[in-house]
């Protein structure tokens, strides 16, 4: 399983692996999508990334209820967006262009594996919380009774990923001053999408674009 899934220019794709993986542990949230006997299933899911020198692995979990997770034994591509924005040619100074729309992503593809382990379940969730919540925060400690209840309702997973893909379109076919420009006319507007958008363009000049 190691096919493109996605239109990579050269000017646009992104070589590092330590990009990648930075930009995903930083977006976190992402798209799974299976394919399995010709049918499609997508779910909206965070994720944990696990990776050593020899392997990556996605963790996640699905509501029990979802019945996603019934179609492990099928093809797997986990999606994540990074900030995207229309740029008028109005922007790009004098010399010719046409509108475009600039976005950030990256695409996992792997075998998944479910975890049947209640304990291993449990230390899933706690990563998960001590994650994404503040240190003093809500807790599996502090709710292992909830917890308890609630766990048979879980299903966590490993995508074991077999080939990733990330494509930041960030005008490098551009000069550096048409790039710094956009970027001006993005961070105008205020909105946070186009100014984290912005900060990307800009790390093309100092070589940190895949941090947001």
């Amino acid at each position: 399983m190691s096919e493109s899934t996605i239109y990579a220019p050269p000017a646009f794709q992104v070589d590092d692996e330590n990009e990648i993986w930075s930009f995903v542990e930083t977006r976190a949230f992402g798209l799974l999508v299976t394919t399995r006997h010709d049918r499609m299933t997508a779910s909206h899911l965070p994720f944990l990334v696990d990776r050593t020198e020899k392997k990556v692995d996605l963790i996640g979990h699905f509501a029990k209820a979802n019945t996603h997770w019934k179609n492990w034994e099928g093809r797997h591509l986990a999606v994540f967006d990074g900030p995207d924005a229309y740029v008028s040619p109005r922007w790009c100074g004098d010399s010719p262009a046409v509108p475009t729309w600039l976005y950030q992503t990256v695409h996992a593809q792997g075998e998944m594996e479910l975890v049947d382990d209640d304990s291993e379940t449990l230390e899933l969730l706690k990563r998960m919380s001590d994650r994404f919540e503040p240190g003093d925060g809500w807790s599996t400690e502090r709710e292992a009774e909830l917890v308890e209840r609630l766990l048979p309702a879980v299903v966590g997973f490993r995508l074991r990923v077999a080939h990733v893909e990330g494509v930041f379109k960030l005008n490098q076919h551009h000069s550096i001053e048409r790039r710094q420009r956009v970027a001006g006319q993005l961070e105008m507007t205020g909105a946070a999408n186009e100014v984290r958008l912005a900060a990307a363009m800009r790390g093309t000049v100092t070589g940190n674009a895949g941090n947001e």
